[in-house]
């Protein structure tokens, strides 16, 4: 009889740790971002222009005045363009304000602005990346196709 009392008394104090919760890891979920969000909270430079499978950006095609550009997108659809110290003309403002707007579930970018001169993007383009470091679009250097890449400043 103590044998089986014993026996049982061991089953049931098995039985009552193996049905305890599993606590393990708890999995936090990951924030969704908005593209919004994603571009309005970095500031950005562009990093390349690929026109014709090269990329042209680390050319003499492109001015150094331009390479140290930033770019800002604000919340309110206002894309604001940094000159930085490397200045094409010293009479150029420190900023100048275009317009941009993000289609949204459409993954596209309305931009009206010229970059470095060549670089236009006057419509609505396909965001090809975007993400906390990078964002790329479909852009036109001298009337050519080209992919311009942005990424997040350090």
């Amino acid at each position: 009889m103590k044998k089986s009392i014993f026996y049982f008394a061991f089953a049931a104090l098995i039985l009552s740790y193996s049905c305890e919760d599993d606590i393990g890891t708890p999995v936090v979920p990951t924030p969704v971002v908005s593209q919004q969000d994603l571009l309005s909270q970095n500031t950005w430079k562009v990093s390349s222009v690929i026109a014709n499978g090269s990329d042209i950006w680390g050319t003499s095609l492109v001015s150094d005045c331009y390479k140290d550009n930033e770019y800002f997108f604000r919340r309110d659809n206002r894309l604001v363009i940094y000159d930085k110290t490397s200045k094409c003309d010293v009479a150029d403002p420190d900023s100048v304000v275009n317009n941009y707007e993000l289609i949204t579930g459409k993954n596209k970018i309305y931009m009206d602005v010229s970059l470095a001169g060549a670089f236009n993007i006057k419509d609505t383009t396909d965001i090809i990346v975007l993400n906390q470091t990078t964002l790329t679009v479909d852009a036109e250097y001298s009337g050519i196709p080209a992919k311009l890449t942005f990424t997040k400043k350090p």
